[in-house]
Parts: C-alpha cells; structure tokens; sequence
C-alpha cells in the first residue's frame, strides 16, 4: 500500500475515532441526567405556587389557576373554584417524576412524541407554566405517553433534549377539568326524602327502605330497588359544564321539574331541570335548610351558577310518579 493511502487512513481514522468519542462523551454526559427528578426545583417552590397555567396548540389557552388567600380559582372559567385535589395531584405527579431515558434531541421527530412548539397549530404538546408571585418556572411541554403504558414523554420548552419519565401526568383538555364537577357530597344511605309534585319517596332511617307515598291497591314497583335510583342518582351527580345565572341560555329555558330532597341531617335541598330550544339540559341548585353539612361555600356558588348535565343525567333525575311503578292492566272489555 502506498505510504499516502496508508497516512489519509491513519488520518481518517483519527478524525472519526475522535469523533466518535466525542459523540460518546456527549451522549454519557446526557444519559448521566437520567434517573434524576424531572423538576428538582419543584421540591421547594410546590407549596409557594401562585398560578398554573396549560397552553396548547397555537398557544390556545387551556386552563389557568390562580391562587387567592387558601383558594385557586380558575381565571378562564369566570374564577370558578378550582378543585384542590385535582391540582394537588398534578402538581405532585410533576414533583415526583424521574427522567427514565433521554429521547431525540433534533427537532424534525418532536411530532412523533408529541413534543412540537406550542406555536404549531398541530402541535399535540401542552405546555405547563409554573409561578412562584411573578417568577416563573422553566416551562415544560407534556407529550404523548409511551405505547407501553409505562411513562410519558416530555421537553422543557427551551430545550432540544427530550425525555421518556416515569410518571404519566394527566393532561386537562378544558378548563372544567380542574374544577369538582360534583355538586353534592352525602351518599344515598344519607337520604331520608325525595319529592316533586307527583311523588314522594320516604324512609324512617337509614336502615330502612324507601316507600313510594300513595300506592294505590294493585300498584307494584317496576323492580325491588327502583326507590333507590333517584336518591342515588342525585347523590353521584355530576355535570358537564357550568352556566352563569346571566347567561342568555336561560331566557329560552324552560322549567321541566322540580326535587326536593331531605337528608337525616336536616340539610334539605332545591333541583330546579330546564330544557332549552336547541335541547340542552340545565339545572340549578338550592340549598333550602343547613343541617350538620357544610354546603356554605356551595351554596354561594349555586347563587350565582347554574349547570349543564349530560342527556343521560338528566333524564335520571327527570321523573315522575309512573316511571317508579309498573302500568296498571288495561281494564278487560
């Protein structure tokens, strides 16, 4: 072999070993960082957050919580109250996250993680703000979760460097996701009465069961535990959307029932159902006499709020005397 060729591949051989061990040591260096916490600043800053905030594609906002005095409430959502479970336990997932391997770096595969800018109008990333006052965290983009059900991949939004975590951390798609979509907190044992115009159901105390007032001779219960539904149903309410008192909507409202019902307790409660022209289902509440609960704060909110159920829940809480009971037979000629 010429003594030229063997120099160049002496040379090329250098530059790709050296080359290489560059890569290496990058490479090293990055995959050093995994294992560690995800946000290790969150660990002292958690408890003196002041305001989350969730961007998404084209940088719409999703959903924004600010802290008030031992409240949160949710900007987007005309200051409803944020549930404080659902924001305790978004805020702890990010705490508690750990990096489990670095992911591409380069900028053109982001979209199969879920990882592109907020500014893409496809982008399937969130962005998760963090404010301690008007000190704001690193953002950090939240992606897809891994096809194996075992973590989520994430980048902080000012970073090229992406991250498969060991933690799937939920993401709101609409601001309602952060509030308690739950008006009432008693559990059907804690029903003593529910009533409208065309029926009442009643029980002497909680080890009983419901009767159904002014059961005529030859009138049966459609099955054993119907008395139960309506109770039950009232107590595992939950609601879509949330409408303000004010709101035009309920202008083409109209009134389709009214509930009444009593706990042990003494708490007694008001259900107003409306239906509107293009058939949306709404219904405000009432609290009618306190007993031992605490429904203060609720009840305030019920003043000011009316809400909007699914079909499916309101037609379970929409009923009359015959849906309780079985048709009486047609009288034979």
């Amino acid at each position: 072999m010429k003594q030229k060729t063997v120099l160049g591949l002496i040379v090329v051989g250098a530059i790709l070993g050296g080359t290489g061990l560059l890569l290496t040591k990058e490479k090293s260096g990055i995959e050093k960082l995994a294992h560690q916490q995800l946000y290790p600043t969150l660990n002292q800053a958690s408890t003196d957050l002041t305001k989350l905030k969730i961007t998404g594609a084209n940088q719409a906002l999703v959903v924004e919580a600010v802290k008030e005095g031992e409240n949160w409430l949710i900007t987007n959502l005309d200051n409803y109250p944020a549930d404080k479970e659902t924001l305790r336990k978004f805020v702890s997932t990010i705490k508690a996250a750990k990096k489990v391997e670095p992911k591409t770096a380069k900028k053109q595969y982001f979209e199969k993680l879920g990882l592109r800018d907020i500014q893409n109008p496809q982008s399937q990333g969130m962005q998760v703000d963090l404010y301690q006052g008007s000190e704001a965290s690193p953002p950090i983009l939240l992606g897809l979760n891994a096809k194996n059900g075992s973590g989520q991949y994430v980048r902080f939004a000012k970073e090229h460097q992406t991250w498969l975590i060991d933690k799937v951390i939920q993401r709101p798609e609409k601001p309602e996701d952060w509030i308690d979509n739950t008006p009432f907190h008693f559990a059907l044992k804690d029903v003593k009465w529910v009533k409208s115009d065309s029926f009442a159901i009643t029980k002497l105390s909680d080890k009983d069961k419901f009767v159904l007032d002014g059961m005529a001779t030859g009138m049966k219960l459609k099955y054993d535990s119907v008395l139960d539904a309506l109770p039950r149903n009232v107590a595992d309410l939950n609601f879509d959307k949330i409408v303000k008192k004010e709101d035009k909507i309920w202008d083409n409202a109209t009134s389709v029932n009214q509930l009444e019902l009593g706990l042990f307790d003494g708490t007694r409660f008001q259900i107003k159902l409306f239906q509107t022209e293009d058939e949306k289902q709404l219904a405000q509440f009432a609290l009618l006499t306190e007993g031992s609960g605490d429904y203060k704060s609720q009840s305030q909110l019920w003043q000011k709020w009316g809400y909007e159920l699914s079909n499916f829940n309101f037609s379970q809480l929409n009923k009359k005397k015959e849906d309780f009971i079985e048709p009486l037979e047609e009288a034979k000629e």
